[in-house]
C-alpha cells in the first residue's frame, strides 16, 4: 500500500497544480487571502475584493513604508490600531 501511495502522489500533485493553474489563468484567485481583502465568488470563481473596514489600515501601512518607517514601527502601529498578528496573513 505504501508503494502504491508513493506512486499516486506525483499524479495527484500534477492534477492539483493543473487545476489551480487553470483557475488562475481564468482570472480567478487561489491561495490565502491577504490582509485587507476578502473573497467573493463561487468555489472556482473566487476574486479578491478590498475589505472597506480595513482600507485605512492598509493605506496607512503603505504610507508609513513609503515614509521610511521600519517594519517594527509599522507592526507596533498596527497593534495600537487593534490588529493582532494572527489577523495578518
Amino acid at each position: 500500500m505504501e508503494r502504491q501511495a508513493g506512486k499516486e502522489w506525483p499524479s495527484i500533485r500534477e492534477r492539483n497544480v493543473r487545476s489551480q493553474t487553470a483557475i488562475v489563468e481564468s482570472g480567478h484567485f487561489v491561495g490565502p487571502v491577504p490582509f485587507g481583502y476578502r473573497i467573493e465568488g463561487d468555489k472556482y470563481r473566487k476574486t479578491l475584493v478590498v475589505d472597506e473596514t480595513k482600507r485605512a489600515l492598509v493605506e496607512g501601512v503603505f504610507e508609513k513604508a513609503i515614509a521610511g518607517h521600519s517594519f517594527r514601527e509599522i507592526v507596533a502601529w498596527l497593534r495600537t490600531s487593534g490588529v493582532e498578528s494572527s489577523d495578518v496573513v
